[in-house]
């Protein structure tokens, strides 16, 4: 494991993109958690200052990509005092599953392709339907008007008149309300492309339909279980948001979820 500098914290999380960092002491134990609401330079700016009040010795700093206590890390030592570092042997941790890059890619280009094809295809319907109801409603204002000399004439203008005025105001939202959504969808297709060209795996937003709605409570065993490992799998910005909504939306399981996913200040507490 290779040893660096207190100072060079900052360099390294910007030189290899880390997104969180930690501080353990020599036995594993957690000096600073990786995990919390807190951004990266606060956590350094953290580690920074409790290492300068802990006893002469070898530490580990510990980056992570992502939050999880499953997830990959990356360690370093850290020696304060005079002297090399000494080996440190950490509990380890599981490995994820493996997931290849391309599949997992092709497969959710495929699902957004066919879901704007869906999009598609429901806005023409909708707009065939629209117009098949104006369409009859004019051809019954002719048959009403077929037994008078002039009725055909006024008939058809009042059948257009009444479609500009009655139908086409209700049709327009549904139009732009189509265009919103294709916009929405090549908008998330070229975020999942550029994710691909940067090599990474694209995940599933908040936007879609969510699979622990509504949220499970801890005395629903298995129901949490599987949503604390759905949690430890989500990307940065969906981990935050999920905290977020359940600290104002769901007290009676803000609590437990806290303690598995520890704040920056329970930590100071039980430091």
């Amino acid at each position: 494991m290779q040893t660096i500098q207190l100072k060079d914290l900052g360099a390294i999380a910007a030189q290899h993109d880390y997104k969180h960092v930690g501080l353990l002491n020599s036995t594993g134990e957690t000096i600073v958690s990786p995990f919390g609401l807190k951004p990266l330079a606060d956590k350094i700016t953290q580690i920074e200052k409790r290492f300068k009040g802990q006893k002469d010795g070898t530490y580990v700093v510990r980056f992570q990509y992502a939050v999880g206590k499953k997830k990959p890390h990356y360690d370093f030592y850290l020696v304060k005092g005079e002297g090399e570092a000494t080996p440190v042997i950490l509990p380890q941790l599981s490995a994820p599953p493996t997931i290849l890059p391309e599949q997992s890619v092709r497969g959710w280009n495929e699902a957004l392709t066919d879901k704007q094809k869906i999009v598609e295809l429901e806005a023409k319907l909708t707009a065939l339907s629209v117009q098949n109801n104006a369409l009859n409603q004019i051809i019954d204002e002719e048959e009403d008007e077929e037994e008078e000399e002039d009725g055909e004439k006024s008939g058809m203008m009042e059948g257009v008149q009444g479609f500009a005025e009655k139908v086409l105001p209700q049709f327009m939202p549904l139009i732009d309300k189509y265009f919103e959504q294709r916009n929405r969808g090549l908008d998330l297709r070229e975020r999942e492309i550029a994710i691909k060209e940067k090599g990474g795996q694209p995940r599933p937003n908040l936007r879609s339909v969510h699979p622990f709605r509504p949220l499970p409570t801890p005395d629903q065993s298995e129901a949490w279980k599987k949503y604390l490992a759905w949690m430890e799998g989500v990307t940065d910005e969906v981990f935050l948001t999920e905290m977020q909504y359940c600290q104002q939306f769901a007290p009676q399981s803000w609590p437990a979820l806290l303690e598995y996913f520890p704040a920056d200040e329970t930590e100071e507490k039980t430091a």
